[in-house]
């Protein structure tokens, strides 16, 4: 939740000088403490806005295709509504897996001169064995991965359990070989503060994490040769970026600002795959989303 200036005024947020509980004490509220705060100053000191985290559950949702998190502000006055709700005729049923067109901003994987490297282990069957090869299969038949005939700079794709939910599974590279043989892609990342103080002037936002960030990006056609992993069921080169590569993000990077270049910091921020859609009014805030 981002709070601006107005609103923790009009609030009466009581705000210590160190990281303990906000309260809130508004007429009409019940008084409640947030457990955990930064917050943002100008040169005088003054607050301007504060990021705030309840020590309930935030009113998260989780989508097939995005994780949302909804509130609007406004002196005083909060709202929270879940868009998936509201606006479920934007969010299809399962999450999307067919091949991406290429883009103006495609992923590059381009190793020095010379450099080979063989996968260092073979994967072995482990409790998520069917689960993975079911993705794999799918996505196989998508387009998005397609089968390698050699081992030649292939590294090895493997599964472990997600760190927030340790019955499903997440899905890694162990590309150090890879990742030594290509020179890093320095890309800056945008100044968080600076983001917390253009969306917390606004009264409504819409917080959008993508799933299968990655996924959505392709590999330029001539350099899948050097996308080839190894799994359990045998080696594919992959036309989608994959989790593990050390220029993944700063692929993600341009290519979102480059989808988005009529909206950013207009009706929208990024930072990396999440998207803060921001408003003044309820009916611009549902026009942009």
């Amino acid at each position: 939740m981002i709070l601006g200036k107005p609103a923790l005024t009009a609030l009466n947020a009581l705000i210590p000088a160190g990281p303990k509980p906000v309260t809130i004490q508004s007429e009409g509220m019940a008084g409640f403490a947030l457990k955990e705060w930064r917050k943002a100053e100008l040169a005088t000191g003054q607050v301007t806005s504060a990021v705030l985290f309840l020590e309930d559950e935030e009113p998260e949702y989780l989508l097939p295709v995005f994780e949302f998190m909804v509130l609007g502000m406004s002196l005083g006055e909060s709202r929270e509504f879940n868009s998936f709700v509201e606006f479920a005729q934007l969010f299809p049923a399962t999450t999307p897996n067919e091949l991406p067109p290429l883009g103006t901003t495609n992923h590059r994987i381009c190793p020095k001169p010379g450099s080979t490297w063989l996968p260092k282990w073979r994967p072995s069957p482990s409790k998520f064995y069917a689960e993975l090869t079911r993705q794999l299969t799918e996505e196989e038949a998508s387009g998005r991965i397609y089968r390698a005939e050699h081992d030649t700079n292939a590294v090895v794709l493997f599964a472990q359990a997600k760190r927030d939910d340790p019955t499903k599974l997440r899905r890694i590279l162990d590309a150090r070989d890879w990742n030594e043989a290509v020179d890093p892609n320095h890309t800056p990342l945008p100044s968080i503060e600076e983001l917390m103080e253009l969306v917390a002037a606004r009264k409504y936002w819409s917080k959008i994490d993508l799933a299968d960030r990655y996924h959505n990006i392709r590999i330029e056609e001539d350099l899948e040769q050097h996308s080839t992993f190894l799994t359990p069921i045998g080696y594919y080169h992959s036309r989608i970026i994959q989790q593990g590569d050390r220029n993944a993000l700063a692929t993600m990077v341009p290519a979102m600002y480059e989808i988005f270049k009529e909206m950013v910091f207009k009706d929208l921020v990024i930072y990396i795959d999440d998207i803060i859609i921001f408003s003044d009014t309820y009916d611009e805030y549902v026009a942009t989303l």
